[in-house]
């Protein structure tokens, strides 16, 4: 699953984006948006650098352990 989040569309639904960031434990904003792609979405995030690295860090970390 963590994969997914790494070859996530941008296009696809910012909800299936949340719930990836969800299942590793990063904890965002839900969207209110329905419609919003993900990429929209997180850009509308304003997440830092760190919190960038975090994610793909954990997103790695959970594929090796798949």
């Amino acid at each position: 699953m963590a994969d997914d989040l790494l070859t996530l569309p941008a296009t696809a639904p910012a909800g299936d984006a949340f719930r990836l960031l969800w299942s590793l434990g990063i904890d965002v904003p839900f969207p209110t948006d329905s419609t919003q792609p993900a990429g929209d979405w997180l850009r509308s995030l304003e997440l830092t650098p760190a919190q960038w690295k975090l994610i793909h860090h954990r997103a790695q970390e959970a594929t090796h352990h798949e």
